[in-house]
Formats: C-alpha cells, structure tokens, sequence
C-alpha cells in the first residue's frame, strides 16, 4: 500500500512503499492510498522523525537530529521504499499512462486525465477494416468498433476521452467518436 504525502509549497509529491515498487511495461503493480490528502502522520515513519527535528531548541541536538534522520530518509530512498519527484515529473509520468491498461497513478491517486489530444504518425488499416493508430508520444491506440469515416491519415489530429468503466472514445480531425484502446 502507498502512503502519499503531497508538500505543495514545495512543489513535490513523495511516495513510500510498504514493498518496493515493481515497474513492469510503465505500469505500477501497488495500490494506491484512496484519501485525497493524506495527513501527515500517514507520511512514512522516516519523513516525520526529520520534520519533528525541526522542533527541537538545543542547535547540536537538532543538527545531531537532522544528520540521523536525513540518513534514515537516504537509507529508504536508496533502497526504492521512497519515492521523491517535484510535480512537473509526476504530471509528465501521469500524461505519458493516459490510457494504459493499468491506469491506477501511484502519484495522484484518483486525480487522472480526461483527455488527451495527439497527433498521428501511423496508420494502419488491418483485414477486419480496423484501424491501429500510432501517436505523436508513442502510444498506439486500436479501433474497437466499426464505423464510417474518412481514413485517417498521418498528421491528423486525434483527441481520446476517457469514458466509464474504462473505456475511451477517440475523435479524428472533430469528428464523430469511435471506442479504442491502448495497446502501446
């Protein structure tokens, strides 16, 4: 289970792991803490002893304080139990997952995209008359439905809305939305 602590004055979000974090294909196999904000004493046990350190009067004592913890906090940071990114990170990683079969943000938790608007690098059209579409990032999307429509070329704009229950829709250049999936 993670434990998401969100420092917003400083621009950063950090995450620690019960278990370290498996990243397989981009998806996080964990689950992500349901709370919106997550108090501080949920913060993992080495983040509070360095911001506790904070409240102590005596200078040798409170640097004393600060040395150990700081080294605690290194210790779990080095062994991936915590995971430290400033937000502008976290937002690249969530925009560059929108879709992926595994969509849980270990990040932001609930907070996901709605849409996503690309640009198509590929097409390709296969023997079932569905199309596979390649994007500007990388990501490859797959028609799941038939439809009539004029093909769609490379260049072309593509904005994909996440649905319910995980579906998504895709638009061609504003056209009507067609049901696709991630693949890539």
């Amino acid at each position: 289970m993670f434990v998401r602590t969100a420092c917003r004055s400083a621009g950063l979000a950090i995450v620690a792991a019960a278990i370290p974090v498996a990243l397989l294909g981009g998806s996080v196999l964990a689950q992500t803490a349901s709370a919106q904000n997550v108090a501080e004493s949920d913060a993992p046990a080495q983040l509070s002893a360095l911001l506790a350190c904070r409240d102590i009067g005596d200078k040798s004592d409170r640097l004393e304080c600060f040395d150990r913890a700081a080294q605690q906090v290194a210790k779990v940071r080095d062994s991936g139990d915590l995971l430290v990114a400033d937000r502008e990170t976290v937002e690249a990683e969530r925009e560059a997952r929108f879709g992926a079969t595994s969509n849980v943000d270990p990040w932001l938790g609930d907070n996901q995209l709605a849409e996503k608007t690309y640009r198509l690098t590929a097409v390709q059209l296969s023997p079932t008359r569905m199309y596979t579409f390649t994007m500007d990032d990388g990501a490859v999307w797959q028609q799941l439905e038939s439809a009539s429509m004029r093909p769609p070329k490379a260049g072309d704009e593509v904005t994909i809305k996440a649905g319910i229950m995980g579906s998504f829709r895709a638009r061609i250049n504003g056209g009507r939305p067609l049901r696709v999936k991630r693949i890539r």
